[in-house]
């Protein structure tokens, strides 16, 4: 299978025929937008339900219908993370943006749960955790004992 290249051809952009030929900024336009149609990153508002349970509760908006789905292919996908933003302030504090991927047969992959979707911690959960570390060291060091 051939590889699909990323940029445009400069010879596919000359004119042909009845076509004026295609200043520099048509031509950066073209290739602006055809890399934002190979771009298979997607955003996708979601709620979480249960957050500190091993497995939370997860509910996917659904912008046409105004409801949440519990699935992915339930949920309205947003081209852009600005646009996802935007819906979920009107939504309130409690909705997440997570970044997820398209596959072949428009299939939704989730991308790793890194920094798009890590709320930043506050100082009381960095206190909680530091107090679980030093209890778990606590206990370590007795069962040597």
């Amino acid at each position: 299978m051939p590889k699909r290249t990323t940029s445009v051809q400069s010879s596919s952009l000359e004119p042909s025929g009845d076509f004026a030929p295609l200043t520099a900024a048509q031509k950066r336009q073209i290739e602006r937008e055809l890399r934002d149609i190979r771009d298979s990153r997607r955003y996708i508002i979601k709620s979480v339900l249960l957050p500190d349970t091993r497995r939370p509760w997860e509910l996917y908006y659904n912008i046409s219908d105004d409801t949440w789905a519990m699935d992915l292919e339930g949920g309205t996908l947003f081209k852009r993370r600005k646009s996802a933003q935007a819906v979920a302030n009107l939504l309130g504090k409690h909705v997440r943006i997570e970044q997820v991927k398209l596959g072949r047969g428009k299939r939704i992959i989730r991308a790793r749960r890194d920094k798009v979707n890590r709320e930043p911690q506050t100082s009381k959960s960095k206190a909680a955790k530091s107090r679980r570390r030093a209890s778990r060291d606590v206990q370590a060091a007795k069962s040597r004992r």
